[in-house]
């Protein structure tokens, strides 16, 4: 459980540097010479960065169901009936829709161990296991 609360937060915390870094590149323009006519494009470009982090959060377990912070940690998502099987595209993509909720979560991942993203796409979080 700690394993994962790790992952999660590794997680965030790279998808808030992507975020960060993307919505600087976009807007270093208008913060090191601010003028009347770029004064806006900040708040322009806002929701199109947020949406590219929305779109990592919901991508993030696409490859081999590892995210960043999964692969750090050790862990993977599999199949709630086979812990060999990794989930297809569609099952990672719907168990990563409910991170929107992120706060209710939390709280469910805590007291069930287990996130509605994974009740609702039959997944589970296991440690890796590695075959010689």
């Amino acid at each position: 459980m700690q394993q994962r609360l790790v992952a999660i937060l590794l997680d965030h915390v790279v998808g808030t540097l992507m975020f960060g870094i993307l919505f600087f590149a976009v807007n270093m323009n208008s913060f090191i010479h601010p003028t009347d006519s770029n004064a806006m494009i900040p708040f322009e470009s806002f929701n199109t960065v947020l949406g590219f982090g929305i779109l990592y959060y919901l991508l993030k377990d696409l490859y081999k169901g590892r995210s960043i912070g999964k692969r750090i940690m050790g862990l993977v998502v599999t199949d709630e009936n086979n812990n060999e099987a990794i989930p297809g595209a569609i099952r990672l993509i719907t168990r990563n829709i409910t991170v929107l909720i992120w706060p209710i979560e939390l709280i469910t991942l805590i007291l069930m161990r287990r996130r509605i993203g994974d009740l609702i796409a039959k997944t589970n979080v296991n440690a890796v296991v590695y075959s010689k």
